[in-house]
């Protein structure tokens, strides 16, 4: 190993960890500084699932592939006695300290799936991030060779870069939902982040208000009160928090209410720069109240027919379904001058109706959601 290229190797994570599509690259170069074939991400305790969408080098798609299509990880022993090393205080472990030479020449998994790629020598960096466990494995060919007892130092001052970007890369999207679900309430959604156990992360203030007419919150997860709607809703979120590159979005879910119309809930699955790929953020979850019209903000309003503040507010709470007398009173408006402002807003949008005007308004707060 080349210290030098190893430390480029390394400010690539770093690069990775804000744009997530560099990975493969940034993974690639790493291995070649170890002077290995490739490395990939894995947590120490996790499901095959797992394997699915965490960062690896390209050159081992294959390997990977047929480690998980054949279930090698329920008999992988660098991971089954990996647990062992760690509790032990190891943080930087190779095959000599997981298998002796005898075991590595019966073990199915050394002989079949290793000799199959050409993979048989490995060293793992074990580090901690927010409670959890994680492993970046790095394999070598034949030719390659084994890792060397004066590559474990070098490897082990590595492990708190590793713990800085993963921690950076989690921390990121998970400021990229939460200003989703800010941007989302500026429009009048309720908005959730779930983590890939649809564990809520992150909700706006709309969000919070909601819970309590036909979604509920029970030990950070997001549920319907109605039972049949739970189901669907619950089978919705799996759907959306299992990474399945080129899936389709699963379908909006109606949740029952005790009165009025139905919530509608989208489930759309973690993207761009709010994909985290270590697992804490998932999904974005967007809930529409079917009873509230679509309305555009005042500043619209505003902008659009050159209102006055008080006749953009006004026109905004008849948007929203307030008779006249109500919304005027709602501003400390008399009922003639709540009149004296509607006609300016006749003149001013070019309606004759009240029902023509809130149509119109409705029609530019969708126009307004569909531009943000």
């Amino acid at each position: 190993m080349v210290y030098e290229e190893l430390i480029q190797a390394l400010d690539g994570l770093y690069d990775a960890a804000v744009v997530p599509d560099t990975w493969p690259v940034a993974l690639h170069r790493f291995a070649r500084a170890t002077g290995s074939v490739g490395c990939r991400f894995r947590p120490v305790h996790g499901s095959r699932d797992d394997l699915s969408f965490l960062p690896a080098s390209p050159d081992i798609g294959g390997f990977l592939q047929d480690f998980v299509a054949e279930g090698w990880e329920r008999t992988d022993p660098r991971k089954v006695r990996g647990v062992g090393l760690l509790k032990s205080g190891v943080r930087v472990a190779v095959d000599h300290q997981i298998c002796s030479d005898e075991e590595r020449r019966l073990s199915p998994f050394y002989q079949t799936l290793l000799r199959r790629h050409d993979l048989p020598w490995w060293a793992g960096i074990l580090f901690k991030v927010d409670d959890r466990w994680w492993a970046l494995s790095i394999l070598r060919n034949g030719k390659q060779g084994p890792f060397e007892a004066g590559d474990l130092p070098v490897l082990a001052d590595v492990a708190p870069h590793l713990e800085r970007v993963v921690s950076l890369a989690a921390r990121l999207a998970l400021a990229h939902g939460r200003t989703a679900v800010d941007a989302l309430e500026r429009i009048g959604r309720a908005a959730y982040v779930v983590d890939r156990a649809a564990r809520i992360v992150a909700a706006n203030a709309l969000a919070e208000a909601i819970a309590s007419d036909g979604l509920t919150i029970v030990r950070g997860f997001l549920h319907a009160t109605d039972r049949a709607s739970d189901d669907r809703l619950q089978r919705t979120l799996a759907r959306a928090t299992v990474r399945q590159p080129g899936a389709p979005p699963p379908d909006p879910v109606f949740v029952a209410r005790r009165e009025g119309r139905p919530l509608m809930v989208e489930a759309l699955p973690a993207t761009g720069a709010m994909a985290d790929v270590f697992q804490r953020i998932a999904a974005l979850v967007v809930v529409t109240d079917l009873d509230v019209r679509a309305k555009p903000a005042d500043k619209v309003i505003r902008d659009a027919f050159g209102l006055t503040r008080a006749e953009a507010s006004l026109a905004s709470s008849l948007a929203s379904g307030d008779e006249l007398r109500a919304a005027g009173n709602s501003f400390g408006m008399s009922y003639e001058t709540a009149r004296a402002h509607l006609r300016a807003i006749f003149a001013k949008t070019h309606v004759s109706r009240q029902a023509e005007l809130v149509a119109l308004l409705v029609r530019l707060g969708r126009g307004a959601r569909a531009g943000e």
